[in-house]
């Protein structure tokens, strides 16, 4: 199973779902969704060596869900990391 970038368009409307029925876990199992899909990406898309345009489509997509991430924790009142 690969990368569905569908999946992380979804993310407005899943904060619209969780704000309108007062269910914030539902922030919480669509980051984790989203962690275990871009972990598998990173483990098969690569970026070096690719052609340029496919890898700047993929870079914006990991950027992409970089935010999306910082965004969802922000919003429980957790600070995500940008080093480790």
């Amino acid at each position: 199973m690969s990368f569905d970038s569908k999946y992380q368009s979804n993310f407005q409307d899943v904060l619209f779902d969780a704000y309108r029925s007062y269910e914030p876990t539902k922030i919480v199992h669509y980051l984790v969704r989203l962690v275990k899909s871009i972990n598998r990406a990173l483990a098969r898309l690569y970026v070096k060596d690719e052609e340029l345009e496919l890898a700047k489509a993929r870079l914006l997509l990991y950027h992409m869900c970089r935010l999306s991430l910082k965004e969802g924790l922000e919003l429980l009142g957790i600070e995500a990391l940008t080093r480790i």
